[in-house]
């Protein structure tokens, strides 16, 4: 029986309790006008969901025979509405996918406004089938072959309010007899027959195919689910741990995970961690299939400084980091001292210049004594350098590196090196070259903050009055 086996789908495999509200979304066809009279007789407590996309001639039709079978059967019924082709457009997608996120945006919204526990649909098993298909045709590994579960959340919409489907158990067929033994009316959607339309190929063409092979295929299918489903659990509780030991940081930009820790991962788990991390920075990513998570996986384990994905995504390998972020962001340098603008600016005894994510630089003048008594650790640290006052009242200036400038290292007497070449030897990585802190005395280079001061001009010596300049890494 249907009701039962949606009850109990509700209840238990969704955790749902009769006091709390349910948001069921209708578009008017057999399957969710079912699926809401089954829920009207249990007494649930429903507010009905209809989204016009405007994208049939008979889409007012559909949201007029919703609004008035909720006036019957005296359900609330809320509408919204969206011009789906110009949404489409707009934001790159295909029609279905901008139908989707726009009906989700929509029910979830009303879902929050009301405080419900969930939206419900009224996927069945044959929706199950046709997913799965279009998931492993596309190449999306496990989890696509995992299909829908009966209860998740959609982070895209809201991390919150879970969206449920109570009738992933139930056939189409089933469906169409429970209507015609009440004398259900619904409508029906006639883009259902639509060629040009993905999902009806497959349900049309491939399936009725695959039935010449395996007359039993779609049970075979969903088995396969259920099986996948229960590997998912297990492999879902080992992603878990893999993700949380290799990551350093969330933050504005995307994510940043520890790469040695990375690497020490199975193949599998590098594969379920990039796909984790994807989902994190983009929460709508649909289709991040296997061929994307390996293009990240191998410019990781290659150590590729940039490497663009899809959907807008970008891999970095930052020094002993990797960071997954949008194109339109930069990597997240907050491990690296970065001005806050590469052009100069005049910098004297006492005063501290503020850089970015909370890297100080400071400097004090200081007697011999003073020089004797400090740290020997810190007179060897690249993160200080100590500089013979040339002058009194010396100045100096703070700004990013300019091409083609070069540096007398501390240890080279004689020549110089391209400070390109320093970074390049230092394994800094590019973006955090152009706003690294170069110190100044005139047009002479002193030190570049946290890696190398300039032979000229810094002492190891106690000879007279001396500079002590240092960087101030941000106390987390």
């Amino acid at each position: 029986m249907i009701s039962s086996a949606i009850l109990e789908a509700l209840t238990t495999k969704c955790g749902w309790q009769p006091a709390q509200t349910l948001v069921v979304g209708v578009s008017g066809g057999a399957d969710s006008v079912a699926l809401l009279h089954i829920l009207k007789e249990l007494k649930a407590k429903v507010v009905v969901g209809h989204f016009n996309h405007h994208l049939r001639e008979t889409a007012e039709r559909d949201a007029r025979f919703v609004a008035t079978l909720c006036e019957s059967w005296r359900i609330p019924f809320e509408q919204g509405e969206g011009q789906v082709e110009q949404l489409a457009k707009v934001a790159g997608l295909g029609i279905e996918e901008a139908a989707r996120q726009a009906r989700y945006a929509f029910l979830f919204g009303l879902a929050r406004k009301l405080s419900a526990y969930a939206v419900v649909t009224a996927h069945h098993a044959d929706d199950q089938v046709e997913t799965v298909l279009m998931h492993f045709l596309r190449g999306a590994g496990l989890d696509g072959l995992g299909g829908m579960a009966y209860h998740s959340t959609l982070a895209a919409f809201d991390e919150q309010i879970a969206i449920c489907r109570p009738m992933l158990g139930v056939a189409k067929t089933e469906i169409l007899s429970y209507c015609a033994a009440r004398e259900l009316d619904f409508v029906e959607d006639e883009t259902n027959d639509d060629p040009r339309i993905y999902r009806n190929r497959l349900r049309n063409e491939l399936l009725p195919l695959l039935e010449t092979y395996n007359p039993g295929v779609r049970r075979t299918l969903l088995r396969n689910v259920e099986a996948a489903q229960a590997d998912l659990r297990l492999l879902e509780a080992l992603e878990n741990e893999a993700f949380y030991s290799s990551l350093i940081r969330e933050h504005p930009s995307g994510i940043t995970l520890d790469r040695t820790a990375f690497l020490g991962l199975s193949e599998a788990l590098r594969n379920r961690v990039i796909r984790r991390a994807a989902v994190t920075v983009r929460p709508n990513l649909r289709d991040f299939g296997l061929e994307m998570v390996r293009v990240a996986r191998e410019a990781i384990e290659k150590n590729r400084a940039r490497t663009a994905l899809s959907d807008g995504l970008m891999i970095w390998c930052i020094g002993k980091s990797i960071q997954l972020t949008l194109d339109e962001t930069s990597p997240d340098l907050s491990d690296y001292p970065q001005l806050k603008s590469a052009e100069g600016q005049v910098w004297q005894d006492g005063e501290a210049v503020f850089l970015e994510n909370g890297w100080i630089l400071r400097w004090e003048a200081m007697g011999a004594r003073d020089f004797l008594a400090a740290d020997e650790g810190l007179r060897l640290s690249p993160n200080h350098a100590w500089l013979a006052i040339a002058h009194p009242g010396m100045k100096l200036t703070v700004r990013g590196a300019k091409a083609g400038e070069r540096i007398r290292p501390l240890g080279m007497p004689e020549g110089s090196q391209k400070l390109s070449d320093l970074f390049v030897n230092l394994k800094i990585p590019q973006p955090a070259r152009v706003k690294w802190p170069v110190v100044l005395e005139g047009e002479k280079i002193i030190w570049v903050a946290g890696l190398r001061p300039a032979e000229t001009n810094i002492t190891d010596r106690a000879v007279g009055n001396i500079v002590h300049l240092w960087l101030e890494r941000p106390i987390n």
